[in-house]
């Protein structure tokens, strides 16, 4: 039983974890925007360098994930970090960032909803408190401009991310049992620089004007891309892994629903604004949900 409750316990703090890299990410991302609009360019980039490390990191480690697993964990790469990021970015583009993200992190739900009936979890009263807890905590942090344009194009994008994440979410729980999380990580970035990041690279090298391009930028914005990247594809995934192990589909999901409450406070201690009695509350909301998760099977 101790053993149990101590797995869960590493499984929700991988969560917390994973969230706070994730929460995290935007703003080295929005440092990045200053002098790179393009978000595919952006993605492209991060996937590249996260890619080169990665390499670096498989082949000093001999760490890579069996070849027969390979066309899942590529699949993962592709409806994760590529379509449903796209998504996202055009959800919050159309709608704006409260409701464009709020819409786009139904994924939680889709996500549970698939782990129900295609990995036969468990659907407890438990969960569902934690999922509610995890969800209010989102639209209380983002309702600033909650019910900001409701372009169907954003709607769309959102709805692509939803189900992007949720799909990838239930593949990389298939896959986690027959790999390691480091391999696993390691394998599937390596796939997004050869599927994304190389090809796209290489284009806007070759199309795009250099002199205006973050290609012909300093060595310090590209630090902060792979930094974003290896943040992003790399840590931020592993824990996420570790959850996905130990707490399951509804566990890990909801933790890292967290994120852009993290986003959101970090934001404001930085640019030291107030931060309201929203942000208190939703902090305190994805604190419950996380001990729901540990407490209430």
């Amino acid at each position: 039983m101790k053993l149990v409750m101590s797995e869960v316990v590493l499984g929700v703090i991988s969560g917390v974890f994973s969230a706070l890299l994730w929460g995290f990410n935007p703003l080295i991302i929005k440092v990045i925007t200053k002098v790179e609009s393009n978000p595919i360019i952006i993605t492209a980039l991060r996937q590249f360098w996260s890619g080169i490390i990665a390499i670096s990191l498989a082949i000093s480690l001999s760490s890579f994930a069996p070849i027969e697993l390979l066309p899942l964990i590529t699949l993962s790469a592709v409806l994760g970090p590529i379509v449903g990021d796209i998504g996202l970015t055009i959800a919050i583009r159309e709608l704006g960032s409260g409701l464009g993200t709020l819409l786009s992190y139904q994924y939680v739900i889709v996500a549970q909803l698939l782990a129900v009936i295609i990995l036969s979890e468990p659907y407890t009263i438990g969960r569902l408190l934690a999922t509610l807890s995890s969800m209010t905590a989102l639209i209380l942090v983002l309702s600033g401009d909650y019910l900001s344009g409701r372009r169907a194009l954003g709607v769309l994008g959102a709805l692509v991310a939803c189900l992007g994440w949720a799909l990838a979410t239930i593949i990389n729980k298939i896959i986690q049992t027959s790999v390691d999380p480091l391999s696993f990580s390691i394998t599937r970035t390596v796939m997004l620089l050869l599927v994304f990041g190389l090809p796209v690279t290489i284009m806007s090298k070759l199309f795009r004007n250099r002199e205006n391009s973050l290609l012909s930028k300093n060595v310090k914005v590209h630090t902060l891309v792979a930094l974003s990247g290896i943040n992003g594809f790399i840590l931020a995934f592993i824990l996420f892994l570790i959850a996905l192990n130990y707490v399951g589909v509804h566990g890990a999901t909801i933790l890292t629903a967290g994120s852009p409450v993290i986003t959101q406070l970090a934001a404001r201690t930085i640019t030291k604004e107030s931060i309201t009695w929203r942000h208190f509350l939703s902090a305190t909301l994805i604190a419950i949900a996380a001990l729901l998760i540990i407490v209430i099977k």
